[in-house]
C-alpha cells in the first residue's frame, strides 16, 4: 500500500517524477505472485531507482542495500569498481566521512582510498577547519 501510495499522491519524490507500478498490482494477490512474500527485514526496492514498480525493476532489500540505492548517493569509481562513498568506507574499516573529508581536503584519490598508515597520515594542512 505504502508503495501505491507514493505513486498516486503527489509525492515528489515519485509521482512528481513520473515513478508509477504496475497496474496488476493493484491486486495484492498480483503483487504476491510477482514478489513473493517479503524476508524478514527487507522491504521493497527499485533495482533502477529511476525506474517504475515492477516485477523486472523490483527486488526484496535490506535497508542498507537501500540506503545505498538512492539519488542522493556519491558514487566513487576506484580501480574498475563503482560503490557509494559509504560502501568504499566500510570495505576499508573507515570512519563515516573520512572519504568525504579527505577529498574535500584535496587528496589525491588514491591517497584518500588508502587505509591510514605510516606514511599516510594527515599534516596540519589536511585537517579540516569547519
Amino acid at each position: 500500500m505504502a508503495m501505491r501510495n507514493r505513486c498516486n499522491r503527489i509525492h515528489q519524490d515519485y509521482s512528481c517524477r513520473g515513478i508509477t507500478y504496475d497496474q496488476r498490482w493493484d491486486s495484492f494477490e498480483n503483487f504476491l505472485a510477482d514478489m513473493g512474500e517479503a524476508p524478514d527485514g527487507m522491504s521493497i526496492d527499485r533495482i533502477n531507482n529511476d525506474g517504475n514498480y515492477c516485477k523486472e525493476n523490483c527486488r526484496w532489500a535490506t535497508r542498507e542495500q537501500q540506503a545505498n540505492n538512492t539519488r542522493a548517493n556519491i558514487f566513487i569509481e576506484w580501480n574498475g569498481i563503482r560503490q557509494t562513498r559509504s560502501q568504499w568506507e566500510k570495505e576499508f574499516g573507515m570512519k563515516p566521512t573520512t572519504l568525504r573529508s579527505r577529498l574535500r581536503n584535496g587528496w589525491s584519490m588514491e591517497r584518500a582510498m588508502t587505509p591510514l598508515s605510516e606514511g599516510n597520515t594527515p599534516t596540519p594542512a589536511d585537517e579540516v577547519t569547519e
